[in-house]
């Protein structure tokens, strides 16, 4: 396949940093206006979709997981499925790299595409040195914060709220709305279903 230099893989630490206004969201959301605009592609594995929905479903519950879901289908990602192929490179990478399953299809996707790999995860740091792929490193923490935002979920989430719309829902309306400007589309609309 021909190298789409232009084009990014997202893992589910990338996605999760911009759903839920970490540190990474800035350039994740620089990414998603590009891929908007035509001017790149945003690729995310089936496999790293169902990662971060997991991850969100036990930290705030199934309905916090459709949420998210729901919020995913919105954005310019292009959502890759899992082929036989995909499910043997990624057992080759993991049983020669110390990387999580997960990460390994996050791997393959980016090796696919020829897309640079965007994550904060340093469970990468293996394949980033054997050369695998080319990483772009998020932040793990704002500058500011003095404890790291997954290990207390609570306060991540009462962060993450402005007037009862949550973070995630005014950042999608942010990218989204921008496009609707340009295409003629109506401007997304949030509100929060309690």
């Amino acid at each position: 396949m021909a190298a789409d230099l232009a084009g990014f893989t997202l893992d589910s630490f990338a996605l999760l940093s911009y759903l839920e206004g970490e540190a990474g969201m800035p350039r994740v959301q620089a990414i998603l206006s590009q891929a908007l605009a035509g001017a790149r592609t945003a690729y995310l594995s089936l496999i790293n979709l169902g990662e971060a929905l997991y991850i969100v479903e036990r930290e705030r519950g199934r309905v916090a997981a459709q949420r998210t879901l729901a919020a995913v289908d919105q954005l310019p990602i292009r959502v890759v499925p899992v082929s036989r192929a995909t499910v043997l490179a990624a057992a080759h990478i993991k049983a020669h790299y110390a990387v999580s399953y997960a990460d390994a299809f996050a791997v393959v996707t980016a090796q696919d595409s020829g897309a640079v790999l965007v994550t904060g995860d340093p469970g990468y740091r293996p394949i980033a040195e054997a050369g695998l792929v080319k990483i772009e490193w998020l932040p793990r923490r704002w500058a500011a914060r003095s404890t790291a935002a997954h290990i207390q979920p609570q306060r991540r989430r009462e962060r993450s709220e402005d007037h009862g719309v949550p973070l995630k829902a005014r950042v999608l309306a942010g990218v989204l709305g921008r496009a609707g400007a340009h295409s003629g589309q109506s401007p997304v609309r949030t509100r929060t279903v309690v």
